[in-house]
């Protein structure tokens, strides 16, 4: 909270000094979302808007392959479903909130595993390991590191269930290449893309209570049939609207506008 409490501040700061100046003098504005651009409605900007999200290289996806094999590398996520977290290790994404939502989970329901992919600064990766541990999930919890290439695909190919309830996010990438893997998305309604995630019926938008992200990986994990079907929804939605195919498009045609 105090993060973005100081991330909100410099931006005020920014956009009612100087950076007003510097925005109006530019002949457009790129925001990554809807929600995005509806954040500035207020300030009253001159230059026109151009809604254009961030890309999925499914280049990459398809041709990856030879990635780590979780449950063969991992003996404790075997015969388990595995909920995803892949992101920076921040503050603001919100791994704290899964942790205390699956410590919940693992008093009741024993077929689970937490798999955390990504890295940050050490004092904080210490203290997230310090956590799960004290959450009583360790033997069902592996933390990875970060990852690349065709390790991240095969990762997010081997997982059941992704998880993202971060304090805010303008275009999580990380959401994107998981639903073009096919996984159904579990997000909060602090990311600004949630709500095309839950139109598409691509995944479920919760708030930052602990108590309903565990509903909701729950409801995933007792419905195989709910996730396939989100996860081809959410693979449709990155094809129509998040490929680079389609974002280059739509960044081409926004300069040629500008340009005119």
């Amino acid at each position: 909270r105090w993060v973005s409490m100081v991330s909100r501040l410099k931006k005020w700061t920014y956009l009612n000094t100087i950076g007003r100046l510097d925005i109006n003098g530019a002949s457009g504005i790129h925001f990554t979302s809807q929600a995005d651009m509806d954040t500035t409605s207020g300030l009253r900007l001159r230059p026109p808007g151009y809604i254009l999200p961030l890309g999925v290289d499914l280049a990459d996806r398809d041709q990856a392959a030879g990635g780590m094999q979780l449950r063969q590398q991992y003996p404790e996520l075997k015969g388990k479903k595995i909920v995803l977290f892949l992101s920076r290790l921040d503050p603001i994404k919100g791994l704290d909130i899964l942790v205390s939502a699956l410590a919940g989970l693992a008093e009741r329901r024993s077929d689970f595993a937490l798999v955390v992919a990504g890295s940050g600064r050490s004092n904080y990766e210490r203290h997230m390991a310090s956590l799960v541990s004290d959450s009583g999930l360790n033997g069902r919890s592996v933390f990875l590191g970060l990852i690349q290439g065709a390790d991240k695909w095969s990762v997010l190919r081997d997982s059941d269930v992704f998880v993202l309830p971060s304090h805010h996010e303008n275009f999580p990438i990380a959401v994107a290449e998981a639903m073009a893997a096919g996984l159904p998305v579990i997000v909060s309604d602090r990311v600004k893309i949630h709500s095309e995630v839950s139109a598409a019926g691509a995944g479920i938008v919760t708030t930052l209570d602990p108590r309903e992200v565990a509903s909701a990986v729950e409801r995933l994990l007792d419905n195989e049939p709910l996730r396939r079907e989100m996860g081809r929804s959410g693979e449709v939605l990155v094809l129509e609207r998040f490929s680079w195919e389609v974002v280059a498009r739509k960044i081409a045609q926004a300069y040629q506008d500008i340009v005119k």
